[in-house]
């Protein structure tokens, strides 16, 4: 995998701090690497409130948030996850795990393998399309 370490560094800084913003005392953050079909990843699943699906698509515009969080937050913490991960030819997607929950995941192309489009009503691919 060929990407610039500085901009990971602040991807997977973001994603964990957003994860541990908006985890109860008493819940899980859990970070996993891995590769699946010959794509690195990296995933952050945490046991706060979620997001629910239908607001799955907006959050990771600038200055937004999901509904009814009780926690404060300037709503840039995805958006930046977001360029980011373009910048480095990743793809983000988020996943709202039942009962609450949420898994953001950075999967990178295998080299010369291009990555296919995965949309379901429960998962959201934040590529921006052009």
């Amino acid at each position: 995998m060929a990407a610039d370490d500085v901009q990971v560094g602040i991807l997977v800084r973001n994603l964990i701090d957003n994860a541990l913003h908006y985890t109860p005392e008493d819940g899980n953050v859990t970070v996993k690497l891995g590769t699946a079909e010959g794509k690195p990843y990296l995933a952050v699943y945490d046991t706060g409130p979620g997001i629910p699906p239908e607001l799955l698509h907006a959050v990771t515009k600038h200055f937004r948030r999901a509904a009814e969080q009780l926690t404060t937050g300037s709503g840039l913490g995805l958006s930046i996850v977001l360029e980011l991960a373009e910048r480095q030819h990743a793809r983000l997607t988020l996943h709202h795990r039942q009962p609450h929950g949420l898994e953001a995941r950075i999967t990178w192309p295998a080299r010369g393998i291009p990555q296919p489009v995965n949309n379901t009503l429960r998962e959201y691919d934040a590529t921006r399309r052009q």
